[in-house]
């Protein structure tokens, strides 16, 4: 199993300077918003002060009062004051504070917003994207080679609007006919997982910088067999996909699947399949080649139509998720045939920022950046925890980066600023009742820099915007 954290000090110490900066950014900014709504709006203006390292503060606050500029906060141990400043005088100020000997540095407090941010017109409608963390995941996902998904369904809608330009040829395992969706459960799991974004045209998806393999198991009637999708793995793992999903009923208790599953991980996949719609503890056993996804729901509860058990590995959203719809609609759904491609999706991001990942990697990626619900640690109803997209593709790329992993106990046990990262290979620690699960996977500090990172190498115009 994978623990991912920044070892050195070095850059520890860089984390949390840049996580205090911007999270001050955030919260001040939301302050003095609200303040100058009570009082004159766009009156005033605030800057970030930053004193050299051994510089007291007291002659620089008194060069705040004579200069019409108001202290409304300060970070000690980042030597930062957050001061307020009238309009007029922002820029007189801004230079005078800039040439004393005892300041490092003088900024304006400026607000950051996500940049992927979809045009899709039900977007805001998709609250499983917000849960996930979806849209700040997205900032983080590279230009490159889409990450192949199949969809192992009924087929899909090939003519789609928000499904069309996504396809990549597939096959039917069922009757080796045409893989165009005749019944329309396949073309609201592929949109889920991988419905085109950006476009103006209803939905987003997970995973909308992916491409969809359609691939028919099924009769006309929905249901698929033990032989179309163990076949279907095959088909999927030789013709270059990553990603697999199956979203039926107790996939994972099939001797044969099960087979099949291991060999398209040992292609370098992953497999996702739902955990069941019967709403009780299933009698499948846990396996290594299949991750099963409970369902969630909007207040990050299990579902009530969920099933569960010793084989759940994770859980996602699985109500009302607005998908696509067979004929070129949309609609709301629910139930775990849903959360399974929302699981998928997320590995496909996954797999775009470290396409060197094993599918093996990728489910530890998944299970160790996941929030943490119900019983601490792994339990039958959530598996490791629900899905978060912008966690694991932080760990995603901290493994591209080199970064050494190791457990992290989320803690400053030191008091000094810092948190802490004991020897503890197998995060053993991590799993007792005094200790978050979370707190042993990539530190919150990491996740919230590297979308800022990016967002500044854009404005410096060193990476193109994938929107």
């Amino acid at each position: 199993m994978l623990k991912l954290v920044w070892q050195s000090s070095w850059s520890r110490a860089a984390v949390v300077l840049a996580l205090g900066a911007f999270v001050s950014t955030l919260s001040a900014g939301d302050a003095g918003a609200q303040q100058r709504g009570r009082k004159a709006p766009r009156e005033f203006e605030e800057l970030l002060v930053m004193r050299k390292k051994g510089k007291a503060p007291h002659s620089l606050r008194a060069d705040y009062a004579a200069q019409e500029a108001e202290e409304v906060g300060d970070n000690p141990k980042l030597r930062m004051h957050r001061i307020r400043v009238p309009k007029h005088r922002l820029e007189a100020v801004k230079r005078r504070l800039a040439k004393r000997s005892d300041v490092e540095v003088v900024e304006e407090n400026r607000r950051f917003e996500p940049e992927s941010i979809p045009d899709d017109p039900l977007y805001d409608s998709q609250w499983h994207l917000q849960m996930i963390s979806a849209d700040w995941a997205w900032d983080m996902v590279p230009e490159g080679p889409p990450i192949v998904i199949a969809i192992l369904d009924t087929g899909i809608d090939m003519d789609h609007p928000d499904l069309a330009d996504q396809l990549l040829p597939g096959t039917n395992t069922y009757d080796g006919g045409s893989y165009e969706d005749a019944h329309g459960h396949g073309t609201r799991v592929a949109g889920v997982a991988g419905a085109i974004a950006f476009n103006t045209e209803g939905v987003a998806s997970v995973a909308w910088n992916a491409r969809i393999m359609p691939i028919r198991v099924t009769a006309d009637s929905g249901s698929a067999f033990s032989s179309t999708l163990a076949n279907a793995l095959v088909w999927a793992a030789d013709n270059g996909a990553r990603v697999a999903n199956m979203s039926f009923q107790s996939v994972a208790g099939s001797s044969t699947i099960q087979a099949a599953a291991q060999y398209f991980v040992e292609q370098g996949g992953v497999v996702f399949a739902g955990a069941g719609n019967l709403g009780r503890e299933e009698p499948i056993p846990e396996t290594s080649w299949i991750i099963s996804v409970s369902g969630t729901d909007q207040a990050d509860q299990l579902a009530g139509f969920s099933s569960w058990g010793d084989y759940i590995d994770v859980a996602a959203p699985g109500q009302s998720i607005k998908s696509t719809k067979l004929g070129g609609g949309y609609g709301s759904q629910s139930g775990t045939s849903f959360a399974g491609p929302v699981a998928a999706g997320v590995a496909a991001l996954v797999l775009a920022v470290n396409p060197a990942l094993s599918g093996a990697e990728v489910e530890s990626v998944l299970e160790l950046s996941s929030v943490d619900l119900g019983d601490p640690g792994w339990d039958p109803r959530f598996g490791h925890g629900r899905v978060d997209a912008l966690e694991a593709v932080a760990a995603a790329w901290a493994l591209s980066s080199g970064i050494p992993v190791q457990c992290n106990d989320g803690l400053d046990n030191d008091d000094d600023g810092l948190t802490d990262y004991p020897e503890d290979p197998d995060c053993q620690r991590a799993f007792d009742y005094t200790e978050s699960p979370a707190a042993c996977g990539l530190g919150f500090e990491l996740a919230l820099l590297l979308p800022l990172v990016r967002r500044r190498l854009r404005f410096l115009g060193r990476l193109p915007r994938t929107g």
